[in-house]
């Protein structure tokens, strides 16, 4: 299965941690981890129904969620 691990350094002294059904994402200020969540929900969206995927797949979706 294909898990999305976020994590952001940006921290305004709150912990924020955010689980999903395929990603994890750990810190960030509000707006950072906000962006993360947005962009994680995007990948999970187009990456749904199947668990095994080549780097350039990875890529692929990626750039399709904005993550890059």
């Amino acid at each position: 299965m294909l898990v999305l691990i976020g994590r952001a350094f940006n921290g305004d002294g709150h912990v924020r941690l955010t689980r999903g059904e395929r990603f994890v994402l750990a810190g960030g200020d509000k707006e950072t981890h906000e962006r993360m969540q947005e962009a994680a929900i995007k990948f999970s969206e187009k990456t749904k129904g199947k668990d095994v995927f080549s780097p350039e797949e990875i890529i692929e979706k990626a750039k399709e969620a904005g993550m890059i």
